[in-house]
């Protein structure tokens, strides 16, 4: 599995039968032909990243049926090491053209450790979320979704969830635009915003996150700011960089959090069984900003289709 964009996006030997072309025969109608070939190089690019590594924001958006199980280890100076345990359910009901589907989400990180009986507590600790989702909209540049479930965690709640994604394509790149707003029958109202800009240079593929996130329940707003950067280094085989921070309840900041990371991940079975391995600093302010090492490894098992 190839990431799409080591095919050379913005090349004219990237775009079949492009450098045949002679200069005569670039009329306005051509010229639209080869900018729609252009971002959909992009656009295949960061999708061909984002499944590669199992980007979350591809899950909100899939309607067909999935399951991705993570297991693993984490740890972080003066934190210790925990057992990181991850589950994604999706469920597809293609009788009703696939726009209704049930989700189950599920979490569980466990101070036990990778010791004996740390898988047992993570299962007795396990609580998860279940939800039923309806697609409003599902075109190729936009996706609209709209949530009714139940957070089994303590306090039980029930709770809404709308969330719409609009994608624009273009030359350089592609933005992504995406908003989620939840209203917890406890909790209150919260709501996410994010920009996402994506780019080739060279051979990375180089992206920017922007988010923006409010709760009723906290007192400010959780900015939040990510560079990464992804390069392919077979088909089975890539690593990303990452650099990000986090600003709990701005303007009253008290627990900024930076971070620099190196994350392997690589294809180890067929099409579904991932090994994922990542190194890196922590700097938080509540440490005065001291580098604490910080380490995960999982593995990862992933069936289904995100597209």
């Amino acid at each position: 599995m190839r990431f799409a964009f080591r095919t050379g996006y913005g090349l004219l030997a990237a775009l079949p039968g492009l450098a045949a072309v002679p200069a005569r025969a670039e009329t306005p109608h051509l010229i639209d032909i080869l900018h729609d070939r252009m971002c959909s190089n992009i656009v295949c690019a960061v999708a061909a990243v984002d499944r590669f590594f199992g980007d979350e924001r591809l899950e909100e958006d899939a309607d067909g049926t999935l399951l991705k199980l993570a297991l693993g280890v984490k740890g972080e100076d003066g934190e210790g090491v925990s057992l990181d345990t991850r589950l994604r359910l999706r469920i597809g009901l293609p009788q009703l053209q696939h726009r209704l589907q049930l989700v189950f989400d599920d979490d569980i990180e466990t101070s036990r450790g990778p010791g004996r009986g740390a898988l047992l507590t993570a299962t007795q600790e396990s609580n998860p979320d279940a939800a039923l989702r309806y697609f409003l909209i599902k075109e190729p540049k936009l996706r609209l979704s709209a949530d009714a479930g139940v957070k089994t965690s303590d306090p039980f709640q029930v709770f809404g969830k709308l969330r719409g994604r609009y994608s624009f394509p273009f030359r350089a790149g592609e933005l992504r635009l995406a908003e989620s707003i939840r209203v917890f029958s406890d909790d209150g109202l919260d709501e996410t915003s994010e920009l996402r800009w994506s780019q080739r240079l060279g051979e990375w593929l180089c992206s920017t996150a922007t988010s923006l996130r409010w709760a009723e329940y906290e007192s400010g707003v959780t900015p939040g700011q990510a560079f990464s950067f992804f390069k392919d280094i077979s088909g089975r085989r890539a690593y990303r960089v990452d650099f990000t921070g986090t600003w709990p309840e701005a303007p009253h900041v008290h627990r900024a959090r930076y971070e620099s990371s190196l994350t392997y991940r690589q294809l180890l079975y067929k099409r579904w069984f991932f090994l994922e391995a990542k190194a890196g600093f922590a700097f938080e302010e509540t440490d005065r900003y001291e580098p604490a090492p910080l380490f995960g490894l999982l593995f990862e098992v992933f069936l289904g289709d995100l597209d």
